[in-house]
């Protein structure tokens, strides 16, 4: 399935909680896809062998060179596959959120989601987050368009939710 479509909860925290699993469950899917292992092998060419930096940099430039952000429809919560994303050029936070977490875990790195980010005009984000080290730094492809170790004011480590 390219997408699902989030509806019919009687609240927002049960919309949101079922959305987060959703995601989770297309990243670490595509992670172990053979797709997306060998687009892992051709981004991490460009390390050195176990350098989590330089591959979550090298994740994130590849991705950000390729996917641009666009809201879902009014009225949709969409969350697509990662292949699909990367297919079709782009998706909103959710979409882009998912195809850095299935890259990441690709590449053999922990990855989480960080959600109920307050960008500046006050919309709701959601953003991965990569652990580097034992610490958690935002990877976010939409936004402010953060690379790994940038923080968005509102970015706080405590509240990734892990992709185990």
């Amino acid at each position: 399935m390219w997408e699902t479509q989030v509806q019919g909860f009687a609240s927002a925290p049960a919309a949101r909680a079922w959305t987060i699993e959703v995601m989770a469950e297309l990243a670490r899917g595509a992670a172990v896809r053979p797709d997306w292992r060998a687009l892992a092998l051709q981004v991490a060419r460009a390390c050195p062998p176990n350098d989590g930096k330089c591959l979550a940099d090298a994740a994130w430039s590849w991705l950000r060179g390729r996917l641009i952000y666009l809201r879902d429809p009014p009225h949709a919560e969409l969350v697509a596959d990662p292949s699909f994303t990367v297919a079709a050029g782009g998706g909103d936070c959710d979409d882009l959120a998912v195809a850095v977490a299935a890259l990441l875990l690709a590449l053999g790195l922990r990855a989480g989601y960080v959600p109920g980010v307050l960008l500046s005009s006050g919309t709701p984000h959601i953003l991965t987050a990569v652990d580097l080290g034992g610490r958690w730094y935002p990877c976010d492809l939409a936004g402010a368009y953060l690379a790994p170790g940038q923080w968005p004011p509102t970015f706080r480590a405590d509240a990734v939710l892990p992709l185990a």
